[in-house]
């Protein structure tokens, strides 16, 4: 997937995962109740399946 990075208002959206600094998500989700327990292992997976094109649907 390429690369679309938005700017606005300060923030910049990107669908560059390796611009990811996965110590901080590691770090915030250490905090968060619904994620607490989360390995960087399991963080990392989630990103890098997140990279793949989703399945067709079967008709």
């Amino acid at each position: 997937m390429p690369d679309y990075p938005i700017e606005r208002d300060g923030y910049e959206i990107s669908t560059d995962t390796s611009r990811l600094d996965l110590d901080r998500i590691q770090a915030f989700l250490a905090r968060a109740y619904w994620a607490q327990g989360r390995t960087r292992i399991q963080i990392e997976t989630s990103i890098m399946v997140r990279k793949k094109p989703a399945a067709r649907p079967m008709l």
